[in-house]
């Protein structure tokens, strides 16, 4: 799921499910997160780099 801002859109979700915390990517040049769903499908979030 493309976001904005990985850390916003991390903050806004209730934390649990937590797979892996924002943290940037450089050599794909984003900032990643992974979450659960409730369904327990693995989402993650990017955004570019600045």
């Amino acid at each position: 799921m493309s976001v904005d801002d990985v850390d916003a859109a991390f903050a806004e979700i209730d934390h649990h499910g937590v797979v892996q915390e924002p943290a940037d990517q450089p050599a794909a040049g984003a900032r990643t997160a992974f979450v659960r769903d409730p369904d327990g499908h693995v989402v993650e979030l990017i955004a570019p780099l600045e």
